[in-house]
């Protein structure tokens, strides 16, 4: 067998030309196959190794190439089954796969996508369609939290201060820093998620007790004027700020759901705190008097 290659390698050279390069490869490769068969003789075993380096994977391609040349058509039964039982269940029922046309990356379009496909098929699911339920049903439950929670503390804050308006006091600027946290977030660019809807009952929650101190200060008989001069806008200052650069620590983070909790954390507070010790002194100064300030006129009437 090495005898007729050699043959053709020399017949091969002689018919390109010895000097080209088809013929010099020709004639290096004969020469090569001489010095083998001087060296193994018809060695099966050598031969058959010979052949495996040379044509390497060749043979099983050639033999791949001739039975897709030879394919059958392709039939629901002959598909594997593993395959088969993925799409068709034993009743016959078939799963459809449906694929958006405009990239899934932002909200919209997946809202829009899942919304489209839900009115032809109501019962169509996958991951789309459970990211948009999911984050409607997680935002749902958080906007029923924070009701809950604007709801308990403002019973509770009238249990403490026994006024309807002194509770009002405390959570308005609270209300007016959720609509400021809304506000700063769309013009920054940011948006609601799963990572960030746990910022507006976490506002409420630390926001009131920031209020509380001003009022409570307040009742105490300390005129406006006087109160903001006091140590406790300066405690409240200082507090806040200490919450606010541990919460956005977070926005530096590498993933994008507690970056975003970060951000919109340290925004929040900011507007709490602008609230708080600008906001909330007005109001107290404008539609209200201190009750050291209403003795002195009830002294005076009398």
């Amino acid at each position: 067998m090495l005898t007729h290659f050699s043959g053709r390698l020399v017949a091969l050279s002689m018919a390109e030309g010895q000097g080209s390069p088809t013929g010099q490869a020709a004639m290096q490769l004969q020469s090569a196959l001489q010095r083998f068969h001087h060296r193994y003789g018809d060695n099966p075993q050598a031969i058959n190794a010979l052949q495996e380096r040379i044509m390497g994977s060749l043979p099983p391609e050639l033999q791949r190439l001739g039975m897709a040349l030879t394919a059958a058509p392709v039939t629901l039964q002959s598909l594997p089954e593993d395959l088969r039982t993925r799409y068709v269940t034993p009743q016959g029922q078939a799963r459809i796969e449906v694929f958006p046309r405009a990239n899934l990356s932002s909200n919209a379009a997946m809202l829009d996508f899942v919304r489209n496909v839900q009115q032809v098929a109501p019962q169509a699911a996958g991951a789309p369609v459970m990211l948009v339920e999911g984050g409607e049903a997680v935002l749902a439950a958080f906007q029923e939290a924070t009701a809950i929670a604007m709801i308990s503390i403002s019973l509770l804050l009238f249990l403490v201060l026994r006024c309807w308006r002194d509770t009002l006091l405390v959570m308005a600027p609270l209300l007016l820093a959720a609509l400021f946290t809304v506000a700063g977030m769309s013009y920054l660019g940011l948006s609601f998620n799963l990572g960030n809807i746990i910022v507006l009952p976490l506002l409420i929650g630390l926001g009131v007790a920031f209020a509380i101190y001003i009022v409570a200060r307040w009742r105490s008989g300390t005129d406006v004027a006087h109160m903001l001069q006091t140590s406790t806008p300066f405690a409240v200052f200082f507090s806040g700020i200490t919450t606010l650069s541990a919460f956005g620590s977070m926005a530096i983070s590498l993933d994008p759901g507690m970056a975003s909790l970060g951000k919109t954390l340290s925004l929040a507070l900011a507007m709490v705190l602008l609230c708080i010790l600008v906001v909330l002194p007005a109001l107290l100064l404008l539609f209200t008097h201190s009750p050291r300030e209403q003795g002195i006129a009830q002294d005076e009437g009398r």
